[in-house]
């Protein structure tokens, strides 16, 4: 965490290692090991797997997060959009950002609009896909097609597309 300070930042990220859905005991860990820092200068990152947002989870994580007095940053993880993929994920991170106290929302989509509309302190969102998402360390990055184009925001729709689709679409 020194590190951080030295370098010119005002606040550091703790080093969290990315939490499988249903891990409690890594998820306790991770918060407990934060409240042990023992600084007001830190952001606990939690680099959670969408399943953590799934009606089973969801309850849990709210409860564990609701502990830490510091602020934390949430990290969607999980191949593709994860939020496109679990539906329920959407209304519960709603919950956490509302419920957990302190929530920022990190590599995300347009989700992060809805998140600060819900009270999260800050968000970030991607401007490609693997911005927009976190996987587990050592896990290969998968893609739906070989489109390399890149994304683009089109605002009418507020939506992302690949830039070939809105080539195709407008020529």
């Amino acid at each position: 965490m020194a590190r951080y300070r030295d370098y010119g930042a005002c606040v550091a990220l703790t080093p969290t290692g990315y939490l499988q859905a249903g891990d409690s005991d890594a998820l306790r860990a991770a918060v407990r090991a934060a409240r042990e820092i023992g600084r007001d200068d830190v952001l606990f990152s939690a680099p959670l797997d969408i399943g953590w947002f799934l009606n089973d989870h969801i309850d849990h994580l709210i409860a564990v997060l609701a502990t830490l007095p510091l602020p934390k940053a949430v990290f969607l993880g999980g191949q593709f959009d994860p939020m496109d993929r679990y539906r329920d994920g959407v209304p519960n991170l709603r919950r956490v950002v509302a419920e957990a106290g302190d929530i920022a929302v990190f590599r995300t989509d347009l989700t992060g609009f809805d998140a600060m509309s819900q009270g999260a302190f800050a968000t970030s969102i991607g401007s490609g896909g693997s911005l927009r998402h976190i996987i587990p360390f050592g896990q290969i990055r998968r893609s739906n097609n070989k489109d390399e184009s890149p994304s683009v925001l089109y605002g009418d729709l507020m939506t992302f597309y690949k830039g070939s689709t809105l080539a195709d679409k407008f020529r």
